[in-house]
């Protein structure tokens, strides 16, 4: 079985601000999927990148997952991403992504693709497989959907757009 891809709305957001909903649709090849939380996310995220809206109707990610323990979700968002008391829904998504990856055997193959530093670095401790956006246009390069010289000038215009990819190419080679 081809392992499931989990988004985060990090990830969700950078090709959303370069309108390329189509890479993203590319890239997740029908094996998309979300958390109740990271739709929330989304959903309020369409407000600023207009071109999200297209991912309500859960065609490209499926039906929201509910997690049905909100304790130990909430447990993860305080203590390991660095989420506050006073903002319940701060790194909610992060924690039900990681909770439902790590505890779900129906999901332990999954890929979690998030820029959030603390997130990734917890999943990766976790032994979680773990991609960030720079992962993802790797993929499009080498699957042909994309060229790495285009795959660099997006990275670049999301930087120019106040967003921040993790592990940011100095040059379109490194995207080959």
């Amino acid at each position: 079985m081809t392992a499931l891809l989990f988004p985060d709305n990090t990830v969700l957001c950078n090709y959303a601000c370069v309108d390329r909903i189509d890479l993203l649709k590319a890239v997740l090849s029908e094996r998309g999927r979300w958390t109740q939380a990271v739709y929330a996310e989304a959903r309020q995220s369409s407000n600023v990148w207009p071109s999200l809206s297209a991912l309500m109707d859960h065609s490209l990610l499926g039906e929201p997952i509910e997690i049905d323990d909100a304790e130990q979700v909430d447990r993860i968002r305080q203590a390991r991403l660095s989420g506050s008391a006073l903002k319940p829904t701060q790194h909610l998504g992060e924690a039900e992504t990681c909770y439902l990856i790590h505890n779900d055997a129906a999901y332990q193959d999954a890929i979690w693709i998030t820029d959030d530093y603390d997130a990734f670095d917890f999943a990766q401790q976790l032994g979680i497989m773990t991609w960030d956006t720079r992962s993802t246009f790797e993929t499009l390069v080498a699957m042909g959907d994309t060229t790495a010289q285009e795959a660099f000038q997006l990275l670049e215009q999301m930087c120019d757009l106040g967003r921040h990819p993790r592990r940011m190419p100095t040059h379109y080679r490194e995207l080959q």
